[in-house]
């Protein structure tokens, strides 16, 4: 069981990378958490090829493209507080009727890879605001070939209870 929290996943290799959001997955529905996973139109493909039909015909996981997310609150390459935290607050109310909320989201690797680590940054801070308010689990993955500057490795770290480098 994961406690609620937000967490981070630096990763060098893609199999890596699947494998973990699908144990993180399945963890999540072997516990009859709701699921939100936010990302990639690949790795969506890639987590549908290894994921059991059952788990992925469950009616607690759902898929959201990371950049349709992040289409949600993004305005002018910079996260709205106010539209991400109402946003979040209607996906995090809806699925609380359900139990406990699991969710990986790699929209802020997407937004690193835009060239925009400071509106990745910003996004996670805006995560911890909610975490504040909402107790879920949240894992964020970011691979290890991107372009963050090494302080922005360390203030990801920061900004994370936990990081796992693999």
């Amino acid at each position: 069981m994961v406690a609620p929290g937000h967490y981070v996943q630096f990763y060098r290799d893609e199999r890596f990378l699947i494998d973990s959001v699908s144990t993180y997955i399945k963890a999540g529905l072997d516990l009859n958490e709701t699921v939100l996973a936010i990302v990639t139109a690949q790795h969506r493909k890639e987590l549908y090829t290894t994921l059991s039909r059952k788990e992925l015909r469950n009616d607690k996981l759902r898929f959201l493209e990371a950049g349709d997310f992040l289409a949600l609150f993004m305005a002018e390459d910079w996260p709205n507080e106010s539209q991400f935290l109402h946003g979040i607050k209607t996906i995090l109310g809806l699925a609380r009727g359900n139990g406990q909320v699991r969710i990986f989201g790699e929209a802020v690797a997407v937004l690193c890879a835009e060239g925009n680590p400071a509106a990745a940054l910003r996004l996670e801070e805006l995560w911890n605001i909610m975490l504040l308010e909402h107790h879920f689990s949240l894992l964020c993955a970011y691979p290890l070939s991107g372009t963050f500057a090494k302080a922005d490795q360390d203030r990801v770290c920061q900004l994370h209870r936990a990081a796992q480098f693999q």
